[in-house]
């Protein structure tokens, strides 16, 4: 979710992760039940706590960020997310983030359908096929790709993979596989 409030917290940070009390059922609830956990690790990306000008005086941006299932044929995304995210909403202020559904004066969620339509993602991943071996990475799309000519790809669902370390490795592979070839 992406939000923006009138309101700002003394206990928010630029990174802030609410944890779970049950890794076990959160996990067993997205990978084997595939649904939306009951009690979420959130993480919340506040940027104008180091960079005001992200948000007007007195407000907060916030990026809002759960584990969640891969898309798949039993899941109405349209009614899971409204829902979700008014049951988010409530447990964050249920952690400590009093205030904050009256708060909001911007609200957009996107959801793992949204991910797939969009980018064509692996089954709407944010970070392409599971990284759950060691090979993974070399199972992803190569940075440049034969069948077309002058076509790289770079992020997090090309090789090396996932996370902002990697996606800037994959641009630097792009960029020494473009400067080869030119």
């Amino acid at each position: 979710m992406l939000l923006g409030c009138r309101k700002k917290w003394q206990s928010l940070k630029h990174h802030n992760i609410f944890f779970s009390s049950d890794y076990k059922t959160e996990f067993q609830q997205i990978f084997i039940e595939k649904r939306l956990p009951e009690d979420p690790t959130i993480y919340i990306a506040n940027t104008s706590f180091t960079d005001p000008g992200d948000a007007p005086s007195g407000s907060s941006n916030l990026f809002v960020l759960i584990n969640a299932p891969h898309v798949n044929n039993n899941q109405n995304w349209s009614e899971i997310k409204e829902e979700y995210s008014q049951f988010l909403i409530s447990d964050l202020e249920k952690r400590g983030l009093n205030g904050l559904e009256n708060s909001l004066e911007f609200v957009e969620t996107i959801t793992p359908l949204d991910f797939l339509k969009k980018y064509r993602s692996n089954s709407g991943s944010i970070y392409g096929t599971s990284s759950n071996s060691k090979f993974s990475a070399f199972l992803r799309p190569r940075n440049k790709l034969r069948a077309l000519e002058n076509l790289y790809l770079v992020g997090g669902s090309t090789h090396p993979g996932g996370g902002i370390p990697l996606v800037v490795q994959s641009a630097f592979n792009a960029l020494a596989l473009i400067n080869r070839n030119s």
